[in-house]
């Protein structure tokens, strides 16, 4: 972890000892680029800007808008310039009519070794390698509910007349009734109706499909004992059933029609690093009015999982429709960084109204 990364290295930019293995020399050389990373809080950006100072380098972003960049020998730099609209006309005459492109830096740290015409350095292939770590921890449903049930644990029931598989499922049942909201979300018994008709509906196109024959009278003979037995003939009772109870009818129900029952839906509680924290606009940001997309939202396009659509300046245009798998975040960081988002589009698009009436005005 980041922590750990920064306790076992006083100094990051230092270089490590070279009479170690190749091995761990290398596990080395990324701890302490992971140290250099948080320390800085390194982010890319959607470009690299390869060889814009004529050294064939890389460029990261670091805290404070202020940039980085590595060369192929892996030799970190802090740039010497600055992104204000004076150094910018400096830079843009000096570049355009001089023709000095070459780019002014301070040295930071030597990482790896220097690429060679077989092999590249390892950091300056990858600059990924060189960004801060952006997450602490990682928790999902499943975890937790395995935890909460396993012998042993806070929801395990301790004593009473049970057998053992008695016990995994009253274990699951309280934590069904625990994590449903929080960790997991309405199950496909929420929309089911309780009858035989209604059971292919819940159940989606792919387990309707494995259905096997004469799963109807199964299903029938099973949910005429559950409602007689268990809800007193009062079907629409089952409503009333807590999610956990809920959970293990209908799983049985699965079962005796020979299907595997769905899973439940569920999310993933991620807590962020220190330097995610100092900068969230880099993890989390959509990439609005020329910024970066956040590091976690790249992260989830990486696994195959489309991001968020960037808001439309105008406010005639219409939102696009979201695909299906769509990342969905919430939380406090979240909504911080949505509000400053809102904040700026709104602001671009009273500058683009006043534009337009100071034009008009003018004409």
């Amino acid at each position: 972890t980041e922590a750990s990364a920064l306790q076992d290295t006083e100094q990051p930019g230092q270089p490590v000892d070279s009479s170690d293995d190749a091995q761990t020399l290398a596990a080395k050389e990324n701890k302490r680029a992971r140290a250099l990373g948080n320390k800085l809080g390194l982010f890319l950006t959607d470009d690299l800007r390869q060889n814009w100072g004529q050294m064939n380098e890389k460029w990261l972003q670091g805290e404070k808008q202020t940039w980085y960049y590595i060369t192929p020998s892996g030799e970190l730099f802090r740039w010497n310039g600055k992104s204000n609209v004076i150094d910018n006309i400096r830079r843009g005459f000096r570049r355009g009519v001089l023709g000095d492109k070459k780019v002014r830096g301070t040295s930071i740290a030597k990482l790896g070794q220097p690429s060679t015409p077989d092999n590249l350095n390892d950091f300056y292939a990858n600059p990924d390698r060189l960004t801060a770590l952006i997450i602490d921890s990682v928790m999902t449903g499943p975890e937790v509910m395995a935890e909460l049930t396993e012998p042993g644990g806070p929801l395990y029931p301790i004593g009473g007349d049970y057998s053992d598989e008695g016990r995994r499922l009253e274990a699951r049942k309280r934590a069904i009734n625990r994590l449903t909201g929080a960790l997991f979300g309405p199950g496909a018994y929420s929309d089911y109706d309780w009858t035989v008709q209604g059971l292919p509906a819940v159940l989606g196109e792919s387990r309707q499909a494995k259905l096997p024959a004469g799963w109807q009278e199964k299903a029938r003979t099973y949910l005429d004992q559950f409602i007689d037995r268990k809800l007193d003939g009062n079907r629409s009772a089952a409503k009333d059933l807590t999610p956990g109870d809920q959970d293990y009818y209908f799983n049985e129900l699965c079962r005796t029609v020979g299907i595997e029952p769905p899973r439940v839906q569920t999310c993933i509680m991620v807590t962020l690093s220190e330097a995610a924290t100092r900068d969230l606009p880099r993890v989390l940001g959509r990439g609005m009015l020329g910024k970066p997309q956040g590091k976690l939202v790249r992260l989830a396009v990486d696994a195959g999982v489309a991001t968020p659509p960037r808001p439309a300046i105008s406010p005639l245009a219409k939102e696009p429709k979201l695909p299906r798998r769509v990342i969905r975040l919430g939380g406090p960081p979240v909504d911080n960084v949505a509000i400053d988002e809102e904040g700026q589009i709104t602001l671009a698009r009273l500058v683009g109204f006043c534009l337009v009436i100071g034009c008009g005005l003018a004409y």
